[in-house]
């Protein structure tokens, strides 16, 4: 939170007053709502944070986890732009945890550092996907352009 406030003062000293965060990371919504407020209500700048995920018309109707963490749906977006990147993993049923997040280090060392189904990934909706999020968050940057 201390690094993305301290880009938020930097941007409002060199006389920015729209600020926009896009979060990548599932682990960082909490993180980057909470930065967007703090900046808002301290200096003199409107702030937007999104998460890239969000933005698109639509889930998966298998429901896939979006984001999750290196499964099905992150891993088919590199199968489409990095597929020399993924590298194969074995499946395996994820961890159930219920209505509550749960963190521990133990919790990711069960999970091998993905959240469900990295094998059932599809490069070709991979870059549908990417496709339709990066079409989305565009015409999100151009409503908030108009409305902040």
């Amino acid at each position: 939170m201390s690094v993305v406030l301290d880009i938020a003062h930097s941007v409002v000293r060199a006389g920015g007053r729209r600020l926009v965060l896009i979060n990548g990371h599932g682990g960082n919504t909490g993180v980057c709502h909470a930065a967007a407020a703090a900046a808002g209500s301290r200096w003199d700048v409107a702030v937007a944070h999104l998460d890239y995920w969000d933005v698109a018309d639509r889930s998966p109707a298998d429901g896939t986890p979006v984001p999750g963490h290196a499964g099905a749906f992150e891993t088919s977006m590199m199968l489409a732009v990095r597929p020399e990147l993924v590298a194969p993993r074995s499946p395996r049923d994820a961890p159930q945890l219920g209505p509550a997040d749960l963190h521990s280090a133990d919790v990711w060392r069960r999970i091998d550092g993905y959240t469900d189904q990295p094998d059932r990934a599809d490069a070709a909706w991979g870059d549908e996907w990417l496709t339709e999020i990066s079409t989305a968050l565009a015409r999100r940057l151009v409503d908030l352009a108009g409305e902040m």
